[in-house]
């Protein structure tokens, strides 16, 4: 039988592999592990993993070297996958040494996400088939069986059809069928210590034909959309030495003249990591690379971010030239935008709710949001709002309208709801009004990463629809009903486009990171879902891009020069 993949792990060096230190790099960035992993991918990823010195180490094993697991996971599952998503009927065999029973280690097959597989599961008195589809996790077969922690078993995982069938040592011990999952990767998890060695994909002659003629397929069709579409070409390198930034850029008209310019803004970590990152410097050039001016001390180290600076660009005194605003050493300031000298300048806000733990009286501002809370026609008011407690309201002149302490969420948005002239906020799970009434919180947890909120067809009913980090995907309604709410993973956010040529309506368009990254999926307008697919465990911001100028959006998933890319809601790379 053709062998589709052998690892003995020979190639991979000794020591740990993967993603750790688990930051929140890794939804903001492209970040490449640290270390290499071979065929492998880390699929999952958790804050409280950072206690440990990552999940996965190459060890040697006598005459061999195994993949342990290292890392007693107190939650989320560490899971090594490889191998095809067009791989159907094959046979997974692995060596496997539990060194311990505090959590479940086991086989994964026909893995779709890290949400949704079969998993052998291998306990110290039984082993299970189970299969898990987001939040449900079915038993499909159990059988008793004596574990050991001194020596290997050789699990073999064989899945034909609808049938998936477990030998442990040769003996058949578990069988079942079900059809949910017809084709997948494979995958090691283990939430407690165990080893792995020796693996091996083996398939038919047929079974191995169907998975590279699929493959060849999908290639095909990213060819064909590839050549329809405009490609890239470098247009210009521009020269950031000595006051360089990640990937914080703000575009806007800065002197007037119709041509775009570029603020680089550069920001140093304080307390937490993310937590509280404060803008030093601010240059501003043009796109020949001249610097217009700058503000602040550059500094030729930049730390890479976690998260958006407070910083935007935008024409707040409706002078025709975009102004510079953003917050430094607890002044919130507008800078003229073709000079950079200081227009508006006034204290962040005092924190008087402080918690236990927080450590700066004043705000260092995490985000600035533009809205017409007056009815001027224009959007000249600002939300200024801290990382995750407080949000203030202000008018053209700098002054404190309202406040509100709730969960803010990462970013606000605003419409006007109730046509009166007026934009309504929503900041968090709360829709507040533009006197600062708060008209209704939704009764959820966690927090709101991002949101739209506006009509998803013309005439239609305003809608919401969330990004809610562990609550996932909600649209609500403008007064407040939830209308779906689809848990499958730690949503990030709400993005918006006519992603499929062959639909008339729009569709919605989320990735997750925090447990397990990098699963898109896409919703219709009801909140069904239309696609979803795992290209890469990375988060984004899936800002949509209508790249051919013919109404048809693009997801830019990343952009990382081989695995990054404009996508389809299939994961399919036009650009």
């Amino acid at each position: 039988m053709p062998t589709l993949l052998h690892d003995t792990f020979d190639l991979l060096e000794i020591g740990t592999i993967g993603k750790w230190p688990y930051t929140a790099e890794g939804e903001y960035h492209v970040v490449e592990p640290p270390h290499d992993t071979g065929v492998w991918e880390e699929a999952n990823i958790s804050t409280r993993w950072r206690a440990g010195t990552g999940c996965w180490a190459v060890v040697p094993d006598g005459e061999r070297r195994a993949m342990e697991a290292t890392f007693t996971a107190p939650i989320d599952t560490p899971l090594l996958v490889a191998g095809s998503r067009f791989w159907d009927d094959y046979a997974l065999t692995v060596d496997v040494r539990p060194l311990g029973w505090i959590r479940p280690l086991g086989l994964v097959v026909r893995y779709q996400n890290s949400r949704r597989y079969y998993l052998v599961a291998l306990y110290e008195d039984h082993a299970a088939l189970l299969k898990r589809d987001h939040e449900e996790e079915n038993e499909l077969a159990r059988a008793p069986w004596q574990g050991g922690v001194d020596r290997y078993v050789a699990v073999e995982v064989a899945c034909r059809g609808d049938r998936i069938t477990v030998r442990l040592d040769g003996e058949r011990l578990l069988s079942a069928r079900d059809e949910t999952f017809p084709q997948g990767r494979i995958g090691l998890l283990a939430e407690g210590p165990a080893r792995f060695a020796d693996v091996r994909v083996t398939a038919s002659a047929a079974a191995a034909k169907r998975a590279q003629e699929a493959e060849a397929q999908w290639r095909r069709e990213e060819e064909a959309l590839q050549a329809a579409l405009p490609q890239p070409i470098l247009w210009k390198v521009l020269s950031t030495a000595g006051f360089g930034t990640d990937r914080n850029l703000r575009y806007g008209d800065l002197t007037g003249d119709g041509r775009m310019e570029i603020v680089v803004p550069q920001a140093v970590h304080r307390g937490t990591l993310g937590e509280y990152p404060m803008i030093t410097c601010v240059t501003a050039m043009d796109l020949d690379g001249k610097v217009l001016w700058q503000q602040g001390q550059p500094s030729s180290q930049h730390p890479e971010m976690l998260g958006d600076l407070c910083i935007q660009v935008y024409d707040w005194n409706g002078d025709g030239k975009a102004e510079v605003l953003y917050t430094q050493d607890f002044r919130l300031r507008v800078l003229d935008g073709a000079t950079g000298q200081v227009l508006q300048e006034v204290p962040t806000p005092y924190d008087e709710h402080l918690r236990e733990g927080e450590p700066y009286a004043r705000t260092f501002g995490d985000s600035i949001y533009f809205c017409d809370l007056e009815g001027r026609g224009e959007r000249r008011n600002l939300l200024l709002k801290d990382r995750y407690k407080t949000v203030w309201a202000y008018d053209q002149d700098l002054n404190v309208m309202w406040s509100h302490v709730l969960n803010t969420g990462h970013y606000p948005i605003a419409y006007d709801v109730d046509d009166d002239g007026k934009e309504e906020v929503l900041v968090g799970y709360s829709l507040i009004d533009d006197d600062g009434t708060v008209l209704w919180t939704l009764p959820l947890t966690d927090h709101m990463d991002g949101a739209f909120m506006g009509r998803l067809e013309a005439g239609g009913p305003v809608r919401i629809c969330m990004g809610c980090s562990d609550e996932g995907y909600v649209m609500a309604d403008a007064a407040g009903q939830i209308l779906a709410h689809q848990k499958r993973g730690h949503c990030q956010g709400a993005s918006v486009g006519r992603f499929e040529p062959d639909r008339e309506d729009v569709q919605i368009a989320t990735i997750t990171f925090w447990h397990h990254p990098g699963i898109m999926t896409t919703y219709d307008p009801e909140g069904q879902v239309v696609a979803e697919v795992e290209p890469l465990q990375i988060g984004s911001i899936l800002p949509p891009v209508d790249w051919a100028g013919d109404g048809r959006a693009w997801l830019l998933h990343n952009t990382h020069p081989q695995k990054g890319g404009l996508m389809d809601i299939h994961g399919r790379r036009g650009v």
